[in-house]
Order: C-alpha cells, then sequence, then structure tokens
C-alpha cells in the first residue's frame, strides 16, 4: 500500500504536467493493484483551488477496502489532496452512462426520492423514475443509476453511512407525495 500511496503522491505533485488522457492510464497503472477501486479527479468543493482526487470503494471486497483504508488518507501536497470516497457534486442531477457501449442519458432531475426508516437509524432511499424519464434498463441496471444520483447528491461517505438500500420504483399512488430529487441533500 505504501508504493500506491507513494505514486499516486507522485502524480499528484506532477498532475499540471501531465494531458488528461496521460492522468487517467497512470491512475489505471498505479491503482491496478486494487481492483474495484474507482477513481475522480477534479477541483475539490470546499476549496476549488485545489485538486481533489477522490478514491471509490464502493465497488471493491473487503479486503482492498480495508487495505486502502489503511493509506494514511486524507494526504495533502502542495494544491491537491487525496481522500476517500467522491464528494457531493455540484451538478443537474444529469448524467450520460455507458452500458457495454450503448449510452443512456439520464436526467435524474426529473426523479423524485422518499425516506423510509431504515435498519439501526439508517434510511431507505426510495427513487420515483417517471416513465417518461425512465431508460429501458432492467432492474440492477436502474439501482446502479440510482446510486450515481444518490452518490451524486450526498457523497459515497454519507450514503454507505446513512443509506441501508436505494431502490427505484416505477409508479407510486402517491406521487405527489415524493420530493423532487434535487432537494435530497437538503432533506
Amino acid at each position: 500500500m505504501d508504493n500506491v500511496a507513494g505514486d499516486l503522491e507522485h502524480l499528484m505533485n506532477y498532475r499540471k504536467q501531465v494531458s488528461s488522457e496521460g492522468l487517467a492510464e497512470l491512475m489505471s497503472q498505479i491503482l491496478s493493484p486494487l481492483p474495484g477501486v474507482g477513481w475522480e479527479y477534479g477541483p475539490d468543493l470546499l476549496d476549488p483551488e485545489v485538486d481533489r482526487l477522490s478514491l471509490s470503494l464502493s465497488n471493491a471486497n473487503s479486503d482492498i477496502r480495508q487495505a486502502v483504508s489503511s493509506m494514511a488518507l486524507p494526504s495533502r501536497g502542495d494544491g491537491w489532496c487525496i481522500a476517500l470516497g467522491i464528494p457531493p457534486r455540484e451538478w443537474e442531477i444529469y448524467f450520460r452512462a455507458n452500458f457495454d457501449g450503448e449510452i443512456v442519458e439520464v436526467e435524474g432531475s426529473q426523479w423524485r426520492f422518499k425516506l423510509e426508516d431504515g435498519p439501526s437509524g439508517a434510511v431507505i432511499l426510495k427513487f420515483l423514475v417517471p416513465a417518461e424519464a425512465m431508460p429501458p434498463l432492467d432492474g440492477e441496471r436502474m439501482h446502479e443509476l440510482a446510486t450515481i444520483v444518490a452518490t451524486g447528491e450526498l457523497g459515497e461517505a454519507n450514503v454507505e453511512k446513512f443509506v441501508a438500500a436505494i431502490e427505484v420504483v416505477r409508479a407510486a399512488p402517491d406521487a405527489d407525495l415524493w420530493l423532487d430529487a434535487a432537494s435530497l441533500r437538503a432533506q
């Protein structure tokens, strides 16, 4: 893990001298011993002058999670930081997803949500997706899209800590009682 951490810090020190394609290629090489670890790179939400590399553990197995969690993070340098967890986004809840070469446009701002009591003080986050905003995808892929919306609004660490389950509902008789997805972060 020390080699991975050192390589990530080295890359961040020289990030401005590497193209975005080169950065992505180097990140893939550095993280190759850690299957399931994802990453996101961009300005920090709290300090846009700082470049933030966020490591995502949501798709990693428990051994990889434990190994990455043992790294001394967050790590900071001159104008950069490396931290665990994808932070919330400043976005319009719109994104494109690629499923086996098929690009699906997701207009999450049309989605609605409600929170229900879950186990151990966590919540069950239910998304109601209107038919006109429902991509023609199976339940597993819709769940993946809903997880992206939840993570974008709440951040990875908050989803893992406070959300017991994420569900997608295609229709609900009480749809008018559901809240706009754009208000999820505030709720």
